[in-house]
């Protein structure tokens, strides 16, 4: 069925990314003043989590909506922002993995256990996070994202994505530990540049 698109539609998924910053970013403010330091490290965790997830997933209308343009000015955007304001949050388990497998700490490691624990509980919010907004209904984009069953596993055999999926994840975990010998600002950067081009790499493949 064709989705009928509006002159709303064009701004809504835009507004909602802002959004999805206000509360991540209000959350972040107030924990970081009211709880213990280790609360506020799942909190973070937590919070950073449901923010990338939830806007990962409204970068698709953006796409759908303004194709490769719009969703590499968004993203640069966000992660220039998340640069700035995540603090330690990783909101991926790739660092606690590597402090594990490379650093040879144990998983059982008090700040190891903090980090895996607010992405674990980012990541189950997420899918209901993500589906309240779309529940509304505030484009036809989220009325088909909300009704209709995921189509991803149609485009790409399991295997495949799996590699692709690795593949992204070398590369930007890669340029992201030989950034931290940069300053902030070229930092902030090369890891916003190479999560966009790494993104429309994937989108071809």
């Amino acid at each position: 069925m064709a989705i009928q698109i509006t002159i709303e539609d064009h701004f809504i998924p835009y507004i909602v990314l802002i959004f999805n910053v206000f509360i991540g970013h209000l959350v972040r403010s107030i924990s970081i003043r009211v709880l213990p330091n280790n609360i506020h490290q799942i909190i973070n965790e937590l919070i950073s989590t449901i923010e990338l997830c939830s806007c990962c997933a409204e970068l698709g209308p953006v796409w759908e909506l303004h194709g490769n343009y719009g969703i590499a000015i968004a993203l640069f955007l966000l992660c220039a922002w998340w640069c700035q304001s995540w603090g330690d949050a990783e909101a991926c388990p790739c660092g606690p993995v590597e402090e594990m497998f490379i650093a040879g700490r144990s998983i059982t490691s008090p700040d190891l256990m903090r980090k895996l624990v607010g992405q674990l509980l980012g990541a189950w919010l997420t899918w209901k996070y993500t589906s309240w907004i779309w529940c509304w209904h505030l484009t036809e984009q989220h009325h088909h994202l909300h009704e209709a069953p995921c189509e991803a596993s149609l485009y790409v055999s399991p295997l495949y994505g799996a590699l692709i999926e690795g593949l992204i994840t070398f590369i930007s975990r890669i340029v992201t530990l030989e950034s931290e010998k940069w300053n902030h600002f070229m930092s902030t950067v090369a890891n916003s540049m190479t999560s966009v081009l790494l993104v429309l790499f994937g989108k071809y493949h």
